[in-house]
């Protein structure tokens, strides 16, 4: 066994079993970094912008141009240095702050000692931090797409599909495959115009600006001051989106509320997978081996649905997350405190990997999953009798009769509702796919953050505001 000091460490399964290469990047330390590093460049530009400080905003955007590549191609030696720096200074942010002057200096030494003047930790990190759910938005709206697609196509190829419905799990009347995935449709439309809302009022609701270190502006105000500019309002380079008030960091109520909607897209997933284990178990459908697979190290032969089980496992972490994100809301005391600081580190990622692995996986099994055909119409046939009316004379019903019901299943309305829901649904995968487009934008964040678009600063023939 391997003990302390060993080379070999945990990493937690969300960074190499669950949740795409995309996800996982979106939430690295580089990444991180490279957030903080485009808030601490910005903001000193917008302040150069203003006269705050000499310089100009092309420059310092040639500067922020340069660290990025930096980072992206010394990525190791920036977190090494980072790690060996926090342990001298007991701080996250002004390691990484130290790393960002010492590698300014080398080619724009001036930009260096005027980073972060005016500014808190929690200023640079929420800005990372709204860009990182930004981009997990993005991926998540690309994620629900493709099961709304699925669903969709499967919902029409199977909606004469004959199967047996159950309530208390006991046969009841007949219904079809297509109409199960119909219902599962419907809801997750439901579930996604809740999401594109809650994400609206998140960007509209709160400012992507700085705060300063009690909320009010007051650094931003006294720098001002003792720059001569007792005459520069917060507002003309902080560009709050509406008149709100926050203290230190933004609301983390908007933390949890955004769990909240993802807690309640994994309930949907999570009752999409119980059912089609259920169904898989009754025989109703079925998944195709791929070469090669073993479902059990006992008993090869067996096809389980693994699949299903895990997007059920993983479902079920959801909510206590959640409510850990409730408690680092309701215990920000006063103006902050770090009570948010490390639970956030691990929630917030998790939270996003977990759904988009589940969510990758439920498009998967809609697409690979199939009815079992005669299986299915033998269930159908056998459990006829519990499905027809109850007779007053309990005579049993003919095998003519029995045929007729088979073959009228009663989902002519049924059908007439799912085409539209269809319909419904490519209309909502277009205006998702919108919604992509403008999250994905970082001229809006920039612009959103700081007042001004950041390609007027680019070194090419944009002039300068």
């Amino acid at each position: 066994m391997y003990g302390s000091g060993q080379k070999h460490i945990y990493t937690t399964p969300y960074s190499w079993r669950y949740g795409s290469g995309d996800m996982r990047g979106i939430w690295s330390e580089p990444n991180t970094i490279t957030g903080m590093v485009s808030a601490w460049l910005l903001l000193l530009a917008t302040q150069q912008q203003q006269g705050m400080f000499q310089g100009d905003p092309k420059e310092t955007f040639r500067a922020l141009n340069f660290l990025m590549k930096s980072l992206e191609k010394e990525d190791t030696e920036w977190l090494s240095s980072i790690t060996l720096r926090e342990r001298m200074c007991k701080h996250r942010t002004v390691a990484i702050l130290q790393e960002v002057k010492h590698r300014l200096r080398q080619e724009f030494p001036e930009l260096a000692e005027n980073l972060h003047i005016g500014a808190t930790s929690s200023d640079i990190e929420d800005f990372s931090t709204r860009m990182q759910l930004g981009m997990s938005v993005v991926l998540i709206l690309d994620r629900i797409k493709s099961l709304m697609s699925a669903l969709i196509r499967k919902s029409k190829e199977y909606e004469n599909e004959t199967i047996l419905g159950r309530t208390h799990l006991q046969p009841a009347m007949l219904t079809t495959l297509g109409f199960r995935y119909g219902v599962y449709l419907d809801r997750l439309m439901d579930v996604s115009m809740i999401y594109i809302l809650t994400f609206d009022m998140f960007l509209g609701c709160d400012s992507l600006g700085m705060h300063g270190p009690v909320g009010n502006f007051g650094s931003f105000e006294f720098l001002a001051e003792l720059m001569g500019r007792k005459n520069l309002h917060p507002g003309d380079f902080l560009a709050d989106m509406r008149p709100g008030l926050t203290f230190q960091t933004y609301d983390r109520a908007w933390d949890m509320r955004i769990g909240f909607f993802l807690a309640d897209l994994a309930q949907l997933l999570h009752k999409m997978s119980l059912d089609f284990r259920l169904m898989a178990s009754y025989g109703e459908i079925y998944k195709p081996k791929s070469v090669g697979q073993i479902s059990s190290s006992s008993m090869p032969y067996k096809t389980n649905p693994i699949d299903a089980e895990k997007v059920c496992s993983l479902t079920m972490d959801l909510p206590g997350r959640v409510n850990a994100l409730w408690s680092i809301c309701a215990n920000q005391g006063l103006e902050r405190t770090l009570n948010d600081s490390a639970l956030r580190r691990s929630t917030l990622p998790e939270v996003f990997l977990i759904l988009d692995e589940c969510l990758s996986t439920s498009a998967q099994m809609v697409m690979e999953y199939a009815p079992t055909g005669k299986e299915a119409d033998q269930l159908c046939h056998t459990n006829t009798l519990a499905v027809l009316c109850e007779r007053a004379t309990k005579e049993a019903p003919s095998d003519e009769t029995i045929s007729n019901s088979k073959g009228k299943v009663y989902n002519i309305l049924a059908n007439s509702k799912l085409t539209q829901v269809r319909d419904s649904a490519f209309l909502l995968i277009k205006i998702l796919d919108k919604k992509q487009i403008d999250l994905a934008n970082q001229n809006q964040v920039f612009e959103q953050a700081f007042g001004s678009s950041y390609s007027d600063w680019d070194t090419g023939e944009g002039k300068t505001k």
